[in-house]
């Protein structure tokens, strides 16, 4: 049998959560997206996998539809909505300045002037800054919830097994 023409197919018996946090993250998933065009070309058979996926980052760097590197065997992999988690939506010095009103942020900002210090002006993202990630998926802990949430009945609509790994 000719190699060019074989294609693995996989029975996935459980569902899976795959989760990229951060651009490396991304990559990572874009990587895993990308392989499931070319294992499963045809959208229908790709759609009945029982896999969910969730990218979580604070730019929008890696989104955009018709993206030349997202592009497989003339399709478009790119991510839609429903798997991108965007967590740069709050203003980072007016959170710090109020954290009282942020109970939630408590483990997080023990001490507002080092964490400020620390992060200095985040710009467009975190900036690679491992505390400034961390200060905004706290304060976006309930999107990230609802959004995984979604990642789970999406792999209940797709396979009738309840059990589910999740891989972040």
């Amino acid at each position: 049998m000719n190699p060019k023409y074989f294609r693995t197919v996989v029975t996935l018996k459980t569902n899976h959560i795959l989760i990229g946090l951060g651009g490396t993250g991304g990559k990572i998933l874009r990587a895993f997206k990308m392989r499931m065009f070319e294992e499963f070309p045809n959208k229908e058979e790709r759609e009945n996998q029982p896999v969910a996926l969730l990218y979580v980052d604070s730019t929008r760097e890696m989104m955009g539809i018709g993206r030349a590197d997202m592009d497989v065997m003339g399709q478009d992999a790119s991510f839609g909505e429903n798997e991108f988690l965007f967590i740069k939506g709050c203003d980072v010095p007016e959170l710090l300045d109020n954290i009282d009103c942020h109970p939630e942020l408590r483990g997080v900002v023990n001490n507002v002037g080092a964490v400020r210090t620390a992060i200095g002006n985040l710009g467009e993202a975190a900036g690679q800054k491992r505390r400034a990630g961390r200060l905004l998926f706290a304060v976006n802990a309930r999107k990230y919830v609802d959004a995984l949430k979604n990642c789970f009945v999406k792999c209940n609509e797709r396979s009738h097994n309840n059990s589910k790994q999740v891989h972040i």
